[in-house]
């Protein structure tokens, strides 16, 4: 008994179901409620994500679990439905791939991109072998119109002179223009080739998501090749200090050492432009287990290498 001389039972007091459902006898004499459209709960009491006066619910594009989630329509997620998948709700991730619940496109395999867009040929694939796996170094944010000493846009970056990451970020920002306001960081990447998942850490901060990798020479948009023109990354992070959408440039060379320019989230991929970037990026110098002191570093080229290309 409750005040009033209500009754609660199996379908709430005075078996109203919350005013928002029928009590009904279900087997062996037991009573449940049967909720209205946009109600969830045993007793009706939970609205479905998003619920309207006008009974919308899961934006309309999605049908309300009895537990009270969304189970969103293809092509749409969010706790309410509320967003598109990459690539729009008709032809989600391009219709090459898997939209997840944190909005983000598992590719099916030749393809990538955040909407699965890119197609992933032989120089992709060599990037991507060569990225593949756990990496350690630094990272440091570069003001808008950085650019590196004349010495070192001229010579590069031999290997002995720098042999570990930290030592070799530190080579980059000498005598470079404007000098970085904040002092470099710790940094860790781990970037998985089978699931594409990414983990990043930048200092204290950490984060984790999906990342899609290609390069702009399988559609023949660059003239020159796999180590003088840099691969494409993008990263999806969902979890973790640093969520958002970035997009950089991949500097490789296959000897165990990377080098990363990544713009801040949601801002066009950096531009590179004689030896330095137009905007502001977060560079990442970066090392593998198997990397050689001894073996140069992929960026910046070397004017004087006889494969530069100076950019447009």
């Amino acid at each position: 008994p409750v005040a009033g001389g209500g009754q609660v039972g199996a379908c709430g007091q005075d078996s109203m179901c919350s005013n928002h459902g029928r009590c009904r006898a279900q087997v062996a004499g037991m009573q449940a409620c049967v909720c209205e459209a946009g109600w969830a709960g045993s007793m009706c009491e939970l609205p479905c994500p998003g619920l309207t006066q006008d009974g919308m619910f899961c934006s309309g594009a999605g049908s309300c679990s009895k537990e009270g989630a969304c189970r969103c329509d293809e092509g749409r997620w969010g706790a309410s439905c509320e967003n598109e998948c990459p690539g729009g709700e008709l032809q989600p991730c391009g219709g090459h791939g898997v939209c997840g619940v944190r909005g983000t496109c598992t590719c099916d395999e030749g393809w990538t991109g955040l909407d699965c867009s890119q197609v992933v040929g032989s120089l992709g694939l060599a990037v991507l072998q060569r990225v593949a796996g756990p990496w350690g170094g630094s990272e440091v944010n570069l003001p808008d119109g950085w650019m590196p000493s004349m010495a070192l846009s001229t010579d590069g970056l031999a290997g002995s002179a720098a042999p570990g990451a930290t030592e070799a970020l530190q080579r980059m920002l000498a005598g470079s223009s404007p000098f970085p306001s904040a002092a470099p960081v710790p940094a860790q990447l781990r970037l998985d080739r089978e699931s594409h998942g990414v983990q990043m850490r930048l200092g204290s901060q950490v984060s984790s998501g999906m990342f899609s990798l290609w390069h702009p020479g399988d559609e023949g948009a660059v003239a020159g090749g796999l180590n003088t023109d840099p691969a494409y990354i993008d990263l999806v992070l969902t979890q973790g200090a640093m969520v958002g959408t970035m997009r950089g440039l991949v500097y490789s060379n296959g000897l165990g050492k990377l080098v990363i320019a990544l713009g801040f989230s949601g801002v066009p991929r950096p531009d590179p432009f004689i030896g330095g970037f137009s905007t502001a990026v977060m560079l990442i110098v970066l090392a593998n287990s198997a990397a050689d002191p001894s073996n140069p570093w992929p960026w910046p080229v070397a004017m004087s290498d006889s494969t530069f290309v100076a950019p447009p």
